[in-house]
């Protein structure tokens, strides 16, 4: 009897397992085991959404400011950088604030990280609501839970649109945060605690800095 060529066994196995069903039975099989891993994935994400999406904590940052003064349009001459905005038809406020609080009731086992923004709220007459950031930090999970700034400096400009600065009674700055979960919906949140502060009268003097 002749031998066949190994070769031509290997096709002939191959062609007997692919018209054969087999291969239809791993096929299935393997989408089986797929679908059913991919219900308990989500059936155990749900959970993990479920879990913590109700906890609604509130921390009371204790916030103030050490300085404020309004700058007429020309604030390059205290920062070093000039744009497009920089004119003397802008009001544009300087302020060092201290903030304290204590983050940690914020943070739970589904917390990824947490992002902190400082805004201002103020109402001009040419606008009801005006609404800045002024400062922002991103905490992870795992690192210092507790802020203690004393007399920091705002990270982006106070700038107004216009005048409306100057003598302003009601300025006030809140602390919000985002909660960003390993799984689950995002929750935009502000803090209950606010501070009010005003801007002096008269604009503040460059001479005055060099004095």
């Amino acid at each position: 009897m002749k031998s066949m060529n190994p070769l031509e066994s290997m096709q002939k196995a191959m062609d007997d397992f692919l018209t054969s069903g087999s291969l239809k039975a791993v096929l299935q099989r393997g989408n089986n085991i797929f679908s059913f891993s991919t219900k308990v994935l989500a059936a155990c994400a749900f959970m993990c959404f479920l879990s913590t999406t109700f906890i609604t904590n509130q921390v009371s940052p204790i916030i103030g400011t050490s300085k404020a003064y309004v700058v007429r349009g020309q604030g390059s001459g205290l920062t070093g950088d000039r744009d497009y905005y920089d004119n003397k038809e802008n009001d544009q406020g300087f302020i060092n604030f201290d903030l304290k609080a204590d983050l940690a009731p914020l943070f739970n086992w589904n917390v990824k990280a947490l992002y902190l923004y400082l805004t201002a709220e103020y109402i001009t007459e040419t606008n009801t609501l005006n609404e800045m950031v002024l400062w922002d930090k991103i905490i992870l999970n795992g690192e210092k839970m507790e802020l203690d700034l004393k007399a920091a400096k705002t990270k982006y400009y106070f700038r107004n649109d216009g005048k409306g600065l100057l003598n302003h009674n009601n300025i006030t700055l809140i602390l919000n945060w985002n909660v960003q979960p390993n799984m689950g919906d995002l929750k935009w949140v502000r803090s209950k605690s606010t501070h009010s502060f005003e801007f002096p009268g008269e604009y503040y003097s460059m001479k005055k800095r060099k004095n």
